[in-house]
């Protein structure tokens, strides 16, 4: 069905990342989207950034950009705003955030999803 080949080549063409890089040896990460590999998204922050980073964790989805931006909300009262060169969507997260983070991405999807297919919102 060249339907369904259609619209499986959409969603593999335009499935992005959402990912969580990490300043070695702290609480502080950073979440956020990224079109490529998050390596190379990791690479770009370390412009300017005396920091050693590392990408934790990467979720790859074609709702990458709605995700990250949900993800940010749920945890903007864990937003790091203490040194300028970190500034942005940088947080300051517990274990538990960090071990959550793909089942948290995992709910978000879900829930987008069932908006997508149950509201006329999306219509």
């Amino acid at each position: 069905n060249i339907f369904i080949l259609e619209s499986f080549l959409f969603m593999f063409l335009n499935m992005h990342f959402v990912y969580l890089i990490n300043v070695e040896n702290t609480d502080i990460y950073k979440i956020g989207f990224s079109r490529k590999n998050p390596e190379l998204r990791k690479d770009k922050l370390k412009t300017g950034n005396p920091y050693k980073l590392v990408v934790i964790k990467t979720y790859q989805s074609h709702r990458a950009k709605k995700v990250e931006n949900i993800l940010h909300n749920r945890l903007l009262s864990k937003k790091y705003t203490e040194y300028a060169k970190l500034s942005g969507e940088w947080f300051q997260l517990g274990a538990q955030d960090v071990l959550g983070f793909m089942d948290m991405c995992k709910q978000i999807e879900s829930q987008l999803e069932f908006l997508e297919k149950n509201s006329t919102l999306f219509d």
